[in-house]
């Protein structure tokens, strides 16, 4: 299974363009309303090349300017039904085809009519739809059946994955199934930056493993054996805080004060004075929303507060009693259906099965190398879970990252961890194919990490188990390294017209082949970039160009505006450019090309000059 086709009559800023997927099949639609021929004409083209491997059927990059389209055609593509019904109400119209197995193909979309398949039978379809056809000899797509009749429609999942979702064109980005699955594929959205630590820190020690077995050319995803994910509690407590607890006077009060006075404790005993400490604050924070509350008595709620009991060999007792007191009068307020003291004490009760090595003075550090623990999973998922639930009050009370990451390296982290998130998330992987829409998935990456990404996302998806049986990519990019990685074919060449603001899709005709080819020549192309170098120094070639050229028509100069000119040209980097102009500025001031180097030689020993007598001035500062 694989999408092959997509017709957008009318989504956005698109009309009337159709965009292939795959290599292997000719698609022509007749949009014509008053056409009587076949609407729709499939060819299957032999001998094509299987680029990409056994799993990974086929890479799709679409590329142009900023607002020509790409990312409405990733929506369109990845729209789940909520936001389908409310575009196809808005007059939106478009199909998808795909191939199924043999001559079979599945098509999905919205008016059925326009298809010139079904003929008189059409009335009795649904406005969305999804039908199963198949390709008989003479050329022409016959209907065969709805597709969930078959329960096909689980054979293809779109997963879309972004850096960050507009809430207002998404109605929601979890990862969850859809509520009503008979009209389309399933589709899945997932926020980058939403993942969960839990899925970051099983796929560093996944691709910890996969490394095992690969040359360090093809390392996935390389960290130090000191990388380690730090967990802070985050209270935000008053000073002014004036609640008293039943510590004073007693020994444990006075094991805490030695606790906080000493550097070098035992692994137990810092676990101890955590986990303390954590329940204490929580105590303290709650105790201070609540009397912010105006419906709160907080004289009867203090004395209720000094009526639990203490005992000095149970103080985390004391502490969690107090707590149930606190939640006991915070529930009916906030009216949430969780209760605030259990998912309290179910944290507390992960906090206790936590490794003592875990535990540092104001934080929890788990190095991410270190042997898996089972504790250690249970306490991540339990964080994951809570920080979706926003009843859960366990959500917000923790600060987590993953140190030392670079920015670049955690938007990779981000990036592969959402996709093994997805490969992961799947209950029966047979004949199913998984879309990934990947929406300028190198963003923020450094150029190398851009330049073998495609190549590192191939490999990690044809040896991952338990994910799908295939995958399609289809991704938007400005990168000159991933188009180097794709042949011209797999491109979407996107513009925007200046006039009417529509996108247009643009042949590749007149594109030289673009796999494998030096970045330097592909961003010669003025589909990439319009200019190879930066404005400013555009700017001021043009300037140095113009001056010399209005020199040569004779416009007088100063001897000073010559040198600075000169010294202009001495910096360009490109050689071409360079020897260009250096033959306009012989020709302004009259200069034999051995004048010019000359001149050239004296401005080189100048300043090699100031740079040695920089050098014995920071010599003299450091004496």
């Amino acid at each position: 299974m694989k999408l092959i086709y997509l017709w957008v009559e009318k989504f956005r800023s698109i009309e009337k363009q159709e965009f292939s997927f795959d290599n292997e099949f000719d698609i022509n639609y007749d949009n014509r309303i008053d056409s009587h021929e076949l609407k729709i004409r499939i060819r299957k083209i032999e001998n094509t090349l299987m680029l990409f491997g056994n799993h990974v059927v086929n890479v799709t990059a679409m590329i142009g300017e900023n607002g020509s389209g790409k990312t409405n055609i990733l929506d369109l593509l990845g729209y789940r039904m909520d936001n389908r019904f409310q575009h196809a109400n808005q007059g939106a119209e478009y199909f998808m085809i795909y191939h199924l197995e043999g001559n079979h193909f599945v098509i999905e979309g919205k008016n059925i009519n326009r298809l010139g398949i079904v003929g008189e039978s059409a009335g009795g379809f649904a406005n969305l739809f999804s039908i199963v056809v198949k390709l008989d000899e003479d050329g022409a797509l016959k209907f065969v059946r709805f597709l969930q009749e078959k329960g096909e429609h689980n054979l293809a999942t779109y997963v879309s994955i972004r850096q960050k979702f507009n809430r207002h064109n998404w109605f929601g980005t979890l990862f969850s199934l859809e509520e009503d699955p008979y009209y389309f594929f399933q589709r899945f959205a997932i926020d980058q930056n939403s993942t969960g630590i839990f899925n970051k820190y099983q796929f560093i020690k996944d691709a910890a493993t996969f490394m095992e077995f690969q040359s360090t050319h093809n390392n996935l995803f390389e960290v130090s054996p000191d990388t380690f994910i730090e967990i802070k509690p985050n209270f935000n407590i008053d000073p002014e805080n004036k609640l008293e607890l039943k510590y004073k006077g007693s020994d444990f009060f006075d094991f805490l004060r030695f606790l906080q006075s000493t550097n070098i404790i035992e692994a137990k005993e810092r676990k101890e004075h955590f986990i303390h400490s954590f329940l204490e604050n929580s105590v303290r924070s709650l105790y201070q929303e609540c009397v912010k509350r105006s419906e709160i008595d907080e004289d009867q709620l203090r004395d209720l507060i000094n009526g639990v009991p203490f005992r000095r060999s149970r103080p985390k007792k004391y502490l969690l009693d107090v707590l149930k007191v606190l939640g006991e009068w915070w529930d009916p307020i906030i009216g949430l259906q969780l209760n605030f003291f259990d998912c309290y004490k179910q944290l507390y009760k992960f906090l206790s099965r936590l490794p003592d090595r875990c535990f540092q003075d104001k934080r929890l550090t788990i190095k991410v190398r270190d042997p898996e623990n089972k504790h250690i999973v249970t306490f991540l998922q339990q964080l994951d879970e809570a920080r979706i639930d926003t009843e859960n009050p366990i959500g917000s009370l923790f600060s987590i990252n993953i140190k030392p990451l670079s920015s670049g390296e955690e938007a990779y982290l981000n990036l592969f961890t959402s996709i093994y998130f997805a490969s992961k998330a799947v209950s029966n992987v047979e004949n199913k194919t998984c879309i990934l829409l990947l929406d300028e998935p190198d963003s923020f990456m450094h150029p190398e990490w851009s330049r073998v990404m495609i190549n590192q996302i191939i490999n990690y998806l044809e040896r991952t188990k338990g994910g799908y049986c295939d995958y399609q990519i289809i991704l938007t990019t400005h990168s000159p390294f991933i188009i180097s990685d794709l042949p011209k074919q797999n491109l979407i060449m996107l513009r925007k017209q200046q006039i009417t603001g529509k996108s247009i899709k643009v042949k590749p005709n007149g594109l030289r082949e673009t796999f494998a080819s030096n970045i330097h020549t592909l961003l010669a192309n003025e589909f990439f970039m319009k200019d190879t170098i930066g404005e400013f120094a555009k700017q001021k070639i043009n300037w140095v160009i113009t001056r010399l050229k209005e020199i040569i028509s004779g416009a007088g100069f100063e001897e000073s505006e010559k040198e600075q000119i000169g010294k202009w040209i001495e910096i360009i980097g490109e050689p071409m450019i360079k020897s260009n102009i250096l033959k306009l500025y012989g020709l302004a001031f009259q200069l034999t090309p051995r004048q010019i180097r000359e001149e050239r030689a004296k401005r080189l020993r100048q300043l090699l000059a100031e740079l040695e007598a920089n050098n014995d001035d920071e010599g003299e500062s450091i004496d």
